[in-house]
């Protein structure tokens, strides 16, 4: 019977360890992404609908910029003066048809600053996509590299119910050979009960995973099943925090140059604030066309001399003008809106800093948790798996030699593949870790729309 018992756990030992692979140390450089992820990653950044909606303002910012720069459309005046109620044009030497046109010319440097104002924005809403494009990218590596370690630790459980399984018919047979407890038994299938238990939680959260990576790919989820996902064996690198210039981090930073851009509206928007001060002037011309005068004989009321009948012909006119408004009442008007320009700019000032102030910590808190989770795997995959299986051969030696009871070998397996899934969601969070560190200094995804739009 010992026999037995030892072909049904040797096949489980199997199943169970060659799950512990070897982790190769990091690599010294950025890794690249495995080929299924970059194609995630690229078709996210191309079609998502989050991304296309921003596209559309920078469009639309770009627009407005136009616009900025552009004079007002002249008026187009056309009307009649001093038309008799008898509608008759050529008896009153007054009337006259009248062509006039209006152009508002804006006083010098108002143009100016409000396109800077619109570029400013456009360079806004333009950094504004590259931190969504950094942001979209990291969440699919983040959520790839999630579903990679739950489809990694589903296999361990399946493999660690295939094991237990396999010890309960082990332990049956231990009792129908007299060599058993009864208790034993009930025990195993009770652990086996428990981990079908575990694989049921761990298929829902494969569910919301896929659900949640189909969500950042910008894909339906009926596509979700068609995910090809691969968790790297090897860690990422330790990246280099401390031997690098604070200012030559931060320029790498999206939401730092965001917030600059930021500040830079606000100042254009200052500046055009003190512009809108000094008035706009209206250029008109007009051209009055007058009709014949009909004429029935007598005095001509202008010069005295005799006119016989018939129709005098009178000149066309000429109007120019030019006007502005005078801002006597409405300088309260323009001081408050300058204190608020000012105030703006002094929030957008404060927000760059923050946002330094923010990266910096973010950062580092990065680098710590990326430095722990390397140092986990490595312990883990140099110490504790070597230590956890030599447990687990020594508790079935033990056992087959009726030294221990069946519940500290249960519990020696149970070690051994608990410390695997830990090993696996630390290489996963590392992986993770690393994709936010590169889209935090936006150099997870190609800077040039060209690259996504092939």
């Amino acid at each position: 019977m010992q026999n037995i018992l030892l072909s049904f756990l040797a096949v489980g030992i199997c199943s169970t360890v060659s799950y512990g692979q070897s982790i190769a140390p990091p690599k010294p450089g950025a890794p690249p992404l495995n080929d299924q992820l970059s194609s995630y990653i690229h078709r996210s950044l191309a079609t998502h609908p989050d991304l296309m909606s921003m596209r559309a303002m920078v469009t639309a910012e770009s627009s407005r910029a136009l616009m900025a720069r552009s004079w007002m459309n002249p008026d187009l005046n056309l009307g009649l003066m001093d038309v008799p109620d008898n509608l008759k044009f050529n008896q009153d030497p007054a009337t006259a048809f009248e062509i006039g046109v209006m152009q508002r010319v804006p006083f010098p440097g108002k143009l100016k600053s409000a396109g800077a104002a619109a570029d400013a924005r456009i360079a806004a809403a333009s950094l504004d996509l590259e931190t969504a494009r950094q942001q979209m990218a990291a969440m699919v590596a983040m959520n790839y590299y999630d579903l990679a370690a739950l489809l990694q630790l589903d296999s361990l459980l399946n493999g660690g119910l295939a094991l237990t399984d396999e010890m309960a018919r082990a332990a049956e047979a231990m009792v129908a050979s007299g060599m058993g407890a009864q208790s034993d038994v009930h025990r195993a299938r009770l652990e086996s009960e428990n981990w079908r238990l575990k694989i049921i939680a761990s298929r829902a959260e494969i569910a919301r995973a896929k659900a949640a990576l189909a969500y950042a790919v910008g894909i339906g989820i009926e596509d979700a099943d068609l995910f090809q996902i691969h968790l790297p064996a090897d860690l990422p690198p330790l990246p280099v925090f401390d031997s690098l210039p604070v200012p030559e981090i931060l320029d790498r930073s999206p939401s730092v140059r965001l917030a600059a851009s930021r500040l830079q509206v606000a100042e254009s928007d200052l500046a055009r604030a003190h512009r809108e001060w000094y008035p706009d002037a209206d250029l008109m011309l007009k051209y009055g066309l007058k009709p014949d005068l009909k004429v029935a004989g007598g005095t001509d009321p202008m010069t005295g001399s005799p006119l016989p009948p018939g129709s005098v012909n009178q000149n066309n006119m000429i109007s120019l003008g030019v006007t502005f408004p005078v801002p006597l009442f409405s300088r309260g008007n323009q001081k408050a809106q300058i204190a608020e320009r000012q105030s703006m700019r002094s929030a957008a000032a404060a927000d760059l800093a923050n946002a330094r102030l923010v990266k910096i910590k973010e950062l580092q808190e990065i680098r710590a948790s990326l430095k722990e989770q390397n140092g986990r795997c490595a312990f883990i995959n140099g110490s504790l798996i070597g230590r956890t299986e030599a447990l687990f051969n020594s508790a079935l030696t033990d056992y087959q030699a009726g030294k221990t009871p069946f519940m500290e070998l249960a519990q020696a397996r149970m070690s051994l593949v608990m410390v695997k899934m830990e090993l696996t969601m630390s290489r996963a969070e590392a992986w993770s870790l690393n994709a936010r560190w590169r889209a935090a200094l936006g150099q997870l995804v190609p800077t040039n729309e060209d690259d996504i739009n092939e």
